[in-house]
């Protein structure tokens, strides 16, 4: 199993990749605002048993360096362009691609631009649910979802956060709260897996059945017991399902 991590130069941007296993299908997992590649432990491993998993720190987040352009973040948009030109140097294409929370919106951007370099797509607790369109009260559900989530989860998501910094995640915020989901699904070709946990009240149920209605061809999937971070608490039952895929 190999394992590494490179650089990667995107206009003045920077993001990292860290790369593990080798051969079949190749996972690209995308974190969500304000996280980075701790909370995709457990799915990352599971994955790597089986083919090549890559997993993007996307500038300013985790241990992905801001500069030069501190004051302003990527938009979503600019950030599926940076993955798609990065599928296109460092990945076989097409690939499967995974995104989580604001993730989603980034993996979703991307397989609308360049629907050739996607061979599959997963949402994992995909946002911003319409009823919660604010700061404050998407704040309410993150303070909720945090209340029930894993000690270990917890910890993986605060760490990447205090890396990230407050700045940087609240000046990305309105890129995510701004950025409309539900016009762009309609125009995605690949097969797309909509996951979320049961207790996620973050994603919860009617928004993440939209979410899958929108989509051409997709399959919604509630994983019992789990909260947002459903990919770090219910590894294995996520891996299960991307290998299942959509019929």
């Amino acid at each position: 199993m190999s394992t590494g991590t490179r650089v990667f130069r995107w206009r003045d941007r920077t993001a990292l990749v860290h790369e593990r296993g080798t051969g079949g299908t190749t996972t690209v997992l995308v974190h969500g605002i304000g996280v980075a590649r701790l909370y995709f432990r457990p799915l990352t491993e599971r994955l790597a048993a089986d083919g090549t998993v890559l997993v993007v720190e996307l500038p300013g987040f985790g241990g992905a360096p801001k500069r030069p352009n501190r004051g302003r973040p990527p938009t979503i948009e600019e950030h599926a362009a940076l993955l798609a030109d990065l599928l296109r140097e460092r990945a076989s294409a097409p690939v499967r691609l995974v995104g989580h929370s604001m993730g989603t919106q980034i993996v979703a951007d991307l397989a609308v631009r360049d629907p050739e370099l996607v061979g599959g797509l997963a949402l994992l607790g995909p946002v911003t649910d319409p009823a919660a369109p604010d700061a404050l009260r998407q704040g309410l559900r993150l303070a909720r979802d945090t209340a029930g989530e894993s000690f270990g989860a917890n910890v993986s998501v605060f760490t990447d956060y205090a890396r990230t910094g407050p700045r940087w995640y609240l000046r990305t915020l309105p890129f995510m709260l701004g950025y409309d989901l539900r016009a762009v699904l309609p125009r995605v070709a690949a097969p797309t897996l909509v996951i979320r946990g049961a207790r996620d009240p973050i994603a919860p149920h009617g928004w993440t059945a939209q979410v899958a209605r929108l989509l051409p061809r997709s399959r919604l999937v509630e994983v019992p017991g789990a909260h947002h971070v459903v990919q770090y608490t219910n590894a294995a039952e996520v891996a299960d399902e991307l290998a299942a895929g959509v019929p």
